[in-house]
């Protein structure tokens, strides 16, 4: 299944958002993702990630981690990838998403490998690791972030300023 967009309060049109949206993520390697805990509150980490035709955002991580727990207790979370800008203040280009964060299932596990793989090529090459990954072995594993909503910044494309909201649609 391929995720399409539906761009909130007008503007560009939902196929130009689609590309601005995968360049950017093609753009850089890591998000900061933030998740929230009713006893500690909000919390940021930085995640290795591949994303998608659906826009699932895969990402690898210990289930002890902070954020793990947090996924695993309260499951909304926001993210951020933004590029460099070629000056400061200038050229902004990058996203915002919302969405739902989940430990992957057994039945994703292959596929969380193979877009991790087109984007990290090394990523669980030796054998035993790769293994571990797909039968839950290791302290760490597969997680899923599914973008349910988003915010692109992309001034080159669409100006100085222009904030683009967009739904996704499954």
């Amino acid at each position: 299944m391929t995720a399409q967009l539906r761009v909130v309060d007008g503007g560009p049109s939902d196929e130009t958002v689609m590309i601005s949206v995968r360049q950017i993520l093609a753009g850089r390697d890591l998000m900061s993702m933030a998740t929230y805990s009713t006893d500690l509150g909000p919390h940021v980490n930085s995640a290795f990630f591949a994303a998608d035709d659906d826009l699932i955002m895969w990402f690898v991580s210990e289930r002890t981690t902070r954020h793990s727990l947090n996924i695993a207790a309260e499951p909304r979370v926001s993210a951020s990838v933004f590029l460099d800008p070629p000056t400061y203040g200038e050229g902004l280009c990058g996203i915002q998403v919302w969405g739902t964060a989940r430990e992957a299932r057994q039945d994703e596990r292959a596929h969380a490998v193979a877009v991790l793989r087109l984007r990290f090529p090394s990523f669980a090459a030796d054998t035993k690791v790769l293994e571990g990954f797909l039968n839950a072995s290791l302290p760490s594993t597969f997680y899923r972030l599914e973008v349910s909503e988003l915010t692109v910044l992309d001034e080159p494309r669409f100006g100085r300023r222009v904030y683009v909201r967009a739904a996704v649609a499954r």
